[in-house]
């Protein structure tokens, strides 16, 4: 495999220079052979008027090179809106990579609805949240499956809460192995240049018990060895981890501190840079050695019909989120 990417939802920069934060693989295996270090996401003012790192809109930011007010996902329309990687107003990295190599995703945040590639189950909020979740629309994913611990879940968040210690530490994690076995079948019947895997689970769990906890410190380890094997299984010549954002350390909030790592085999010795987060995209078109030419260019927006909009408020309610 040419390039495998990994897109961890709230994954803190902490996971490189805090010991605290269990990530052994991490810093054992990958950082001594990649650039890494902070990325700097954008900042929004939410509903309340507090200022905040968003997912939607620094996830876009990651797939296009560009900020909010160029590739027109902001904070407002992203959940309550709606708005989604079919609104945006520039060209995907993901329609670049699947223009010249073969490409597969499951899980990657805000790629709802699915598009053609090779084979694609879009990620966060939820996979059903519309009903183009899933390229080519035939794969067989099986009624249990589920790509984001939310779907489907009514107020997930009072469930993980409340039963963490009585099962639904075991959920979170399972949704992971799923996600992770459907993967190695996909590609072992279609194979695939660059796989990109996204999990929310850091970011969901530090949302509910802060990055200090011991909730979160096993979603971490969880997340570090995921890592490891997607990388023993899959050999990539190249792995890239993105994040959208970090934690505060106490609080459940967003900070202005990402994450990203670009491991490759043939480098040397570690480099560390703080970044914006648009140039991660960079990073990624570089991997591929493909034209960063792309990087602003006008695409055109894909809106939901109304009766996807209605269906995608009706999810949002179900799950807590309007």
């Amino acid at each position: 495999m040419k390039l495998l990417i990994v897109g961890i939802d709230g994954y803190s920069d902490r996971a490189y220079y805090d010991p605290e934060v269990p990530a052994p693989f991490l810093r054992r295996t990958l950082m001594p052979k990649a650039m890494f270090g902070t990325s700097k996401p954008y900042i929004q003012m939410n509903k309340k008027g507090r200022l905040d790192p968003h997912t939607g809109p620094n996830w876009s930011s990651i797939y296009t090179g560009v900020g909010p007010k160029v590739h027109g996902v902001d904070y407002g329309g992203w959940l309550f809106g709606h708005k989604s990687h079919g609104d945006l107003k520039v060209r995907s990295v993901w329609y670049e990579i699947r223009d010249h190599f073969r490409l597969g995703l499951v899980g990657m945040p805000i790629t709802y609805p699915a598009f053609k590639c090779q084979w694609m189950v879009s990620g966060f909020p939820n996979s059903r949240i519309t009903q183009k979740s899933v390229y080519p629309k035939d794969m067989k994913l099986g009624k249990d499956f589920r790509v984001d611990y939310g779907d489907g879940e009514t107020n997930w968040r009072l469930r993980a809460e409340k039963y963490w210690d009585d099962g639904e530490f075991e959920m979170f994690v399972k949704i992971e192995e799923d996600k992770y076995e459907l993967v190695k079948k996909l590609h072992a019947i279609d194979p695939v240049d660059v796989l990109a895997f996204g999990t929310t689970i850091v970011d969901k769990s530090c949302h509910l018990f802060s990055l200090f906890s011991k909730q979160s410190f096993q979603v971490y380890s969880v997340v570090d060895d995921l890592v490891k094997r997607l990388f023993e299984h899959f050999q990539p010549e190249q792995l890239i981890i993105v994040s959208d954002h970090g934690f505060r350390a106490i609080e459940g909030r967003h900070n202005d501190r990402g994450f990203y790592l670009w491991y490759d085999r043939e480098q040397e010795k570690p480099e560390f840079k703080s970044i914006m987060i648009t140039e991660t995209t960079k990073m990624i078109l570089a991997a591929l050695e493909l034209d960063q030419g792309m990087i602003g260019k006008q695409s055109k927006e894909e809106k939901y019909e109304q009766e996807d909009v209605e269906f995608i408020e009706h999810n949002m309610k179900e799950l807590g989120y309007l």
